[in-house]
This record gives structure tokens, sequence and C-alpha cells, in this order.
């Protein structure tokens, strides 16, 4: 499943590219005219006729099941697909099924690693492929990927997560190349990553380390200590990552509940006069991070006349 926001974003992008959209529509009908194509749809405000050069008709995709003898061997399926356990043996001793007929992951890097599962099982080889944990990409501009929890799936569930964006923005690499369009999701949950989603540069290249930190149950400060190259695509991840405790280098502080400074004086902290210095610190610690923004902000603070 793709993150609502990401859809959200992607909408909203191929509209300024100039690109028109209808959603809930159903095509009703196709007409061939002398110099191009009429298409008739059916959507919530009415009927719509849009006309253009070709139609390209996506229907989805299914598990083609017919014409391989499964009825004559006795494997038990119906219209979503063969019917498996977790180590993809059907119903049948000795027989097994993977990839698009399950009409579970219809992506081909599933289907890979459901084969090996089903080769390394059968030669008595423990397997630990975490088969439900499986990235998937859109390859479009800009490119789309996902893996794990999304915000909607743990609104659902009732979870309790913690959520951070990180734009490519404000990524160097990115706006190196000039596709600065799009950014970096993740979701922690339990303090361990459980969701990313990318749309931005080589979003199914960065996609992996992702999926490698939910796998192995990093958590951000596994992540935020390991030395990222500079300038790379990759420092959208971390800084991410590290926006989920608000300790992110290039990216603006959470807001936090704004606190009334009038007639400030230094005494009212701990009940006790504190120094300059002692504000500073202050500030950092409640951060959470040594920025040198946050120690402008400080400073700008203590010069006021209060």
């Amino acid at each position: 499943m793709i993150d609502t926001d990401i859809t959200k974003r992607l909408t909203s992008s191929l509209k300024k590219k100039g690109m028109k959209i209808l959603t809930s529509a159903a095509a009703a009908n196709f007409e061939k005219t002398e110099s191009d194509y009429r298409v008739t749809a059916n959507t919530p405000k009415g009927e719509v006729v849009v006309e253009a050069e070709e139609v390209l008709l996506s229907g989805g995709r299914g598990p083609v099941t017919d014409g391989i003898g499964l009825d004559e061997v006795g494997v038990e399926y119906d219209r979503t697909g063969i019917a498996v356990n977790e180590h993809y043996e059907t119903n049948v001793a000795s027989i097994y099924a993977i990839g698009d007929v399950t009409g579970q992951w219809m992506l081909a890097h599933a289907a890979s690693h459901n084969g090996i599962a089903v080769v390394e099982r059968i030669m008595n080889f423990e397997s630990n492929i975490n088969q439900n944990l499986v990235p998937n990409c859109i390859f479009i501009f800009p490119e789309i990927a996902s893996v794990g929890l999304t915000e909607m799936e743990a609104k659902a569930k009732d979870l309790t997560i913690n959520v951070s964006k990180f734009m490519f923005a404000a990524n160097g690499k990115a706006l190196a190349l000039g596709k600065s369009e799009g950014y970096v999701k993740v979701i922690e949950h339990e303090g361990k990553l459980a969701g990313v989603h990318i749309m931005g540069p080589h979003a199914s290249d960065l996609i992996h380390e992702g999926t490698l930190a939910i796998n192995k149950g990093l958590t951000v400060r596994d992540i935020a200590e390991t030395i990222h190259a500079h300038p790379t695509l990759s420092e959208a991840f971390v800084e991410a990552t590290l926006g989920l405790h608000n300790e992110a280098i290039h990216m603006v502080p959470k807001k936090k509940k704004k606190i009334k400074v009038n007639n400030f004086k230094p005494h009212t902290l701990n009940q006790r006069a504190m120094s300059n210095m002692d504000i500073v610190f202050l500030c950092c610690c409640e951060h959470k991070s040594y920025k040198i923004f946050i120690l402008r902000l400080s400073i700008k603070i203590l010069n006021k006349k209060y």
C-alpha cells in the first residue's frame, strides 16, 4: 500500500505538470474518431468525455491459473489464487506455488524470494527470509518506493507512532541532480523503524536501507551512529530518521508550545540566577541537539532587553 501523503503529493505534482486527473471515474465507452480517441467516463460529478491521441488501458493484475492442471492433481484454488501455507505448500504434498499465482505480493522480486524459500525448505535448510516485508516501487518521475507500515495502517490498528519527513529540497545531491522534488518519510513504532516511504530521485534504490532497518529492528540511534557519505541522496534517509527525535541537522525543528517571555527574569528558571551560557545550554538540551541555528536563536533571545 502506498502512503496517502505520497498519493496526495504525486497528484499535486502531476497537475502542476499539466496533467488532468479524474479519480473515481469508470470508463463507459471508447470511440475511435478520424483523428484520435474519445473516452466517455462516469464520475461522481457526472459524465465526462476525454479526447486523446492514445488510450492506455491498465486493468491491474491477477493470478493466471487456467490450463496448468490444478484440477487434475487436486490443488485447491479460487479466483484470488492458489491456496498455500507459510511455506508455499499447497494442499497436495510435494506441490508448491510461488509468485503471482498465490495472489499475494505480485512482484518479481517477491516471487524470486518465494522460490528461494521453497528450494531451501526442500533441501532441509532453514529459511530466514522475511516474506512479509517487501519493498514496493513505482517507476515514474518522480520515483516512488514504500516498505512496511503506512500511517493509515497504523491508525487503523490504533498504534502509537512517531512520523518524520525530510524534503529532498534540503539535500545537496538532489539539488545538484536538479531533482529536488519529494521527500523521505519514516514511521517509528515502539522505538524502532516500522515504515519508510519515499517520493523522489532514486527512491527505488534508497528504499533498501529502510527495508534492512525495519527487517533488523534498527532504532534511530543505530542509524544515526552509522556514517553516511556526503553528498549523497541517502543522507535524506538519515535526516528523516533523526527528525523522529527532533535531531535532524538540516531540518527546522518541530514547533513546540510557545512560551511567553515578556518581562523574563533569569532567576525564574530553577529559582536561581543563571548566566547567559546556562540559558544557551538549556536551549540546546531542550532540542536534544547542538545545532548552530539553535545557538543563534538563543543568542538573539539573550540580546533582547527584558
